[in-house]
């Protein structure tokens, strides 16, 4: 499925910097969040958008999201110089409207920080789960206007470049693996309802029990075993024999 807002340059830099051979133009990778606002205009003003501060701002008010508001804007032909200009109205926004969160807007910020945790430099941790609870309520919100949980972690995963699933289970299970079972455990059944692998959950529900109900634990272990005889998954497999 198609990634949507500011995730395919996301993931087109991730990309990038596993392999630095990968083909990339310049703007497409660059750290717009490392330039000057008035950097930001000047650049739009080359692009035929003159734009400054009040007037953006102006503008945005009226719009749903970045992406609304950069096809206000756009009026050309040129797929890529309307790509250029929505990375720049993108991070002006960010920047400028901080209390009028779009979701792309709220799953970029989600994917700078998986970034900065995959890479040791989070300096506090608590914002990501911040975000994670963020999240969460997101997910909620939607669900309880009568959305399907998966269709609707599925698409808000579309505005994000990572794999939200994958991270979730990942960092719930360093969590245990911390011995923090109390931030596991709020994860496991905040995200429970919205997961589409069951088995993997299962699995770190499982573990959190193993020190508190261990046969209980064994129990569900059974289970999770005899399901994998049917529809085995190898990586699952590979965790519960490390487990």
């Amino acid at each position: 499925m198609q990634t949507r807002g500011r995730a395919l340059y996301n993931l087109i830099q991730m990309n990038w910097q596993e392999d630095s051979a990968f083909p990339v133009e310049p703007w497409q990778v660059e750290d717009y969040r490392s330039l000057a606002t008035e950097e930001l205009f000047s650049r739009l003003e080359n692009l035929g958008i003159s734009l400054d501060e009040e007037r953006f701002i102006s503008f945005a008010k009226n719009a749903a999201s970045p992406e609304d508001l950069t096809e206000t804007f756009w009026v050309e032909e040129e797929v890529e110089q309307f790509d250029q200009a929505y990375l720049l109205v993108f991070e002006l926004w960010r920047r400028l409207l901080p209390e009028k969160q779009s979701l792309s807007i709220f799953c970029d910020q989600l994917d700078y920080l998986i970034d900065l945790y995959d890479q040791d430099l989070l300096e506090d941790e608590e914002i990501l789960q911040n975000a994670l609870s963020d999240l969460e309520r997101v997910l909620d919100e939607h669900m309880d206007q009568g959305e399907d949980p998966h269709h609707v972690f599925e698409d808000v995963s579309l505005y994000c470049a990572h794999d939200l699933e994958s991270f979730v289970y990942d960092y719930a299970s360093e969590e245990i693996d911390q011995d923090h079972p109390m931030n596991a455990s709020e994860i496991i059944d905040g995200f429970g309802p919205y997961i589409t692998n069951d088995n993997w959950f299962e699995f770190l529900q499982l573990r959190l029990l193993a020190n508190t109900d261990p046969d209980e634990a064994d129990t569900m272990l059974a289970r999770v075993i005899e399901q994998q005889k049917t529809r085995p998954d190898f990586e699952l497999l590979l965790d519960i024999a490390r487990f």
